[in-house]
């Protein structure tokens, strides 16, 4: 019994051995032979990461690089993650250059790369020999980059100081050779030009079609989209590239700053956009009450790059918070709109927001140390794609979504509101236009009023008076000199009653209402043939006009009678034609003489013709008609109206309704008038 306990201890001592040189070995760091032109470091057990969280930044570069294995920590993810942190840490890993037979090279020049612009004084270090030298950093980029040199088969140690930092410690480690990493520069230099370009001209546009949609609640969404634009632009470390260098203020300042600033114009927009507080009461108070908050923190922000590292901390730690409950009062309110089927396309904007939220939202989670970090660069370096950007790719993919997507639904507000315009145009033209129509009716009941008045009163006191004075003129005294004078009172009276005569036929016409159109502009042409016998007026036409509506009736005849007294005012013509012909649907009116003709042009741009006016409105704007002269000094004029019969036939409806459209290839309306003429002068 005791041997069997004796070889029972002795396997059970062999498999901790082994298995614990399992684990010793797996724990060793790999020493990264480069030969690749683009390496992520971290996700195959490269790098090792200091145990130490007190003391660890009074260590020298030596001290470190002779500790052991144990006091280091192997990674084995390719982003760096040590949240808020109060002290600093220390990485290394071992590099060997591999042989390169075939160029004959004999060294390698690389260039260690540190995606993340808010990190300060970093110290890269290069051990040979148990000796540390400092590593130079290279001119202000988007990212930090530390020149490695190393010969041909040599091999050495990367030592990297990281201090602390005042937001959520987080970054990535690349190795790259010096040529080919420009050259992966550049394309991510084309790329992010692309991008801006594309960002400033929806800037561009996005407020044109503000300024001329005059939706104010945008310039919230305007305001948004620059603010995260410029934040892009610091995050990418393209301000400290370009604009302040290694003045670390600036840059420290548009994490906290501009987040919270366009935080607060994106919920804004949001309510606005969703009018919450008359429609979600509840939604709006709560994105009211984290609008404030996030509002009160931006004061701070601006004090942050030289406060202490506890009140930075703190408030990194209350911003994350914050942005986090946003996001999800944000997302509560687009599924209460999607369940309650709002018009303003709750779900496309919660598409176009998801992406690029999410990206945000995960990020912070990650800073929290909620969710695992995630990254896909050593996968698309894999593939041949390879991005050194600080800012994950799927944030700027997000935001370019976003952008189309608002822009869409802009278009869509925007087409809405012109639909509610165009209807409301419709209603004020058809209030516009009853007004009008009753104006016009009272105008015709008023003139038949008077002319009762004046044909009932007025004339039958002249013709009293009438028979007075010719009574007196029979039965008076025989003196010459009264019977003269009499008589020419007599006649005065006559002219007098001819003239109220015409008056009252004009403010009312009895033929229009007792016999119809065509018989009172018969009777229209009598009186004018006995006002200027010289002038010989023909009227031709072929339409029966018995069952059009009241007050189209009154809109013909008063254009007729407007074009016959300029005819018999200014024309000086001899002849003149009148017609009234059907033709495809439309009632054709034309009125031809061989006056003296005048330039229709002038006489308009001169407000002198106020009668083409009266008859043009008459024609265009109440029976939805089409109006034109033709006219040359000298040679006579031909006016042509064209008016669709619908309209004469069907109510007031017509009176508000668009216009008729011609079909394609037809005739136009003087070459129609020409043919009717050819047509009816043979006839006269």
């Amino acid at each position: 019994m005791r041997m069997i306990s004796r070889w029972l201890k002795m396997v059970s001592v062999l498999l901790m051995a082994g298995s614990a040189a399992v684990v010793a070995c797996q724990d060793l760091p790999r020493t990264v032979v480069f030969t690749e032109h683009f390496r992520v470091l971290g996700d195959e057990g490269e790098v090792e990461v200091l145990h130490l969280k007190k003391g660890a930044d009074t260590l020298s570069a030596g001290q470190v690089l002779q500790l052991g294995a144990e006091e280091f920590e192997v990674s084995q993810r390719e982003r760096f993650q040590f949240g808020y942190t109060k002290h600093g840490h220390w990485l290394r890993f071992r590099i060997a250059a591999a042989q390169n037979e075939a160029a004959g090279a004999d060294s390698l020049h690389l260039t260690l790369n540190l995606a993340n612009p808010y990190l300060e004084k970093v110290a890269a270090f290069l051990g040979r020999n148990g000796m540390a030298e400092p590593l130079p950093l290279s001119l202000p980029g988007r990212n930090l980059r530390f020149p490695i040199r190393l010969a041909a088969g040599d091999t050495a140690t990367v030592l990297l100081h990281i201090p602390f930092s005042r937001y959520p410690l987080d970054f990535k480690l690349a190795l790259e050779k010096l040529e080919p990493g420009r050259n992966v520069r550049k394309s991510e230099e084309i790329i992010l030009i692309v991008f801006f370009c594309l960002w400033f001209v929806y800037l561009l546009q996005l407020g044109l079609a503000i300024r001329i949609t005059r939706l104010r609640y945008f310039w919230n969404y305007f305001a948004y989209v620059l603010l995260v634009g410029v934040f892009v632009f610091a995050d990418l470390g393209l301000g400290r590239q370009v604009l302040w260098g290694h003045y670390t203020y600036p840059q420290l300042l548009a994490l906290p700053f501009l987040t919270n600033a366009y935080l607060i114009f994106g919920v804004r927009f949001v309510q606005l956009h969703f009018q919450t507080p008359r429609r979600y009461p509840i939604h709006d108070q709560v994105l009211k009450l984290m609008r404030i908050m996030v509002a009160g923190l931006l004061p701070v922000a601006l004090f942050l790059p030289v406060a202490s590292l506890g009140v930075a901390h703190f408030f990194s730690y209350l911003h994350t918070v914050l942005y986090i409950l946003t996001c999800v009062a944000l997302f509560w309110l687009a599924v209460t709109a999607i369940r309650r089927r709002d018009k303003r396309s709750p779900g496309l904007l919660l598409i176009g927001f998801l992406v690029h939220g999410a990206s945000i939202l995960y990020t912070l989670l990650e800073w929290l140390r909620i969710v695992p970090p995630m990254s896909w660069t050593s996968q698309l370096a894999a593939q041949g794609i390879v991005f050194s950007l600080h800012t994950p790719l799927v944030l700027l993919l997000g935001l370019l979504i976003e952008m189309g997507v608002i822009l869409y639904i802009g278009i869509r507000q925007f087409r809405l509101m012109l639909s509610d315009m165009e209807h409301m145009g419709h209603v004020l033209a058809a209030q516009k236009q009853q007004q009008m129509n009753a104006l016009v009716l009272g105008m015709e009941s008023e003139q038949k009023r008077i002319a009762r008045e004046l044909h009932d009163g007025l004339g039958g006191s002249l013709t009293a008076l009438k028979f007075k004075l010719e009574h007196l003129l029979t039965n008076g005294e025989d003196t010459p000199t009264l019977r003269k004078k009499l008589a020419e009172v007599v006649v005065d009276i006559t002219v007098l009653q001819e003239e109220l005569r015409t008056i009252a036929h004009n403010l009312m016409p009895k033929p229009l209402y007792k016999l119809g159109l065509l018989p009172a502009v018969e009777q229209l042409l009598q009186r004018f043939r006995r006002l200027n016998p010289r002038l010989e007026l023909h009227f031709f036409h072929n339409v029966d006009l018995q069952g059009i509506d009241e007050l189209p009736k009154i809109y013909l005849f008063r254009i007729v009678q407007e074009l016959l007294n300029n005819l018999h005012k200014h024309s000086k013509a001899t002849e003149a034609w009148l017609q009234f012909v059907r033709s495809d649907g439309l009632l054709l009116i034309t009125l031809e003489d061989n006056g003296q003709g005048f330039q229709p042009k002038r006489v308009l741009e001169q407000k002198k013709g106020l009668g083409l006016g009266n008859i043009r409105y008459r024609v265009e704007e109440a029976l939805g008609g089409r109006f034109s002269i033709e006219s040359t000094p000298g040679q006579g004029t031909v006016v042509s109206i064209e008016i669709p019969l619908r309209v004469l036939r069907h109510g007031k409806q017509h009176l508000y309704s668009p216009a008729p459209t011609e079909p394609a290839q037809q005739r136009s309306p003087l070459e129609r008038w020409k043919k009717l003429l050819r047509r009816w002068r043979p006839l006269k």
